[in-house]
């Protein structure tokens, strides 16, 4: 029965993610949930990460609370506590103009900075450690997006000769597969 429960769980999960228009493919979920204080009461919580986003979900009924760019979340432990909040110095990096649009939380501004509970210290440290791993990642893969090498400059690439050809000329040019 309690597999059936996590296949039924699983596809919530899914459907959730693609509300929020990200792949459903999830790379790393809390084991057992964790605790958040909210409205003086500590509610179970999980936390889902798929290639691009964070995301804290409430464990009963599968509901949306926050979801953080994989690129822009810092973690703090203390104890057998763990705080996930936004980096402001790289997101102002990347969005200079602040408009900060691929940001969303469940209710206003709430989960900008979240604090959530573990049973145990050593519990909070691999999530931790997870979690940093995650962000590493993804902070390194874009920068390797972001290296000049990677991208044509000027509408300009270079074929396997090393001839330059402008975009505008490669469309211009017949392909072999016409020939056919």
């Amino acid at each position: 029965m309690s597999k059936l429960l996590n296949v039924a769980k699983n596809e919530k999960i899914q459907l959730l993610l693609r509300e929020k228009d990200d792949s459903p493919h999830v790379i790393y979920h809390t084991e057992r949930p964790l605790r958040i204080q909210r409205h003086g009461r500590g509610k179970k919580v999980m936390l889902v990460a798929t290639s691009f986003n964070l995301y804290l979900i409430k464990v009963k009924g599968m509901r949306f609370y926050g979801r953080w760019p994989n690129t822009c979340f810092l973690t703090t432990t203390s104890g057998n506590s763990i705080t996930i909040r936004i980096d402001k110095e790289w997101l102002d990096e990347v969005d200079p103009d602040g408009k900060r649009m691929f940001l969303s939380y469940g209710v206003g501004g709430e989960f900008e900075s979240v604090e959530l509970l573990a049973a145990s210290s050593d519990e909070m440290l691999n999530v931790q450690h997870n979690l940093k791993e995650i962000s590493r990642n993804a902070r390194a893969h874009l920068q390797m997006l972001e290296t000049p090498e990677l991208r044509p400059e000027n509408g300009n690439a270079t074929c396997a000769g090393g001839k330059k050809v402008t975009f505008e000329e490669a469309d211009e040019e017949e392909s072999d597969d016409e020939d056919e």
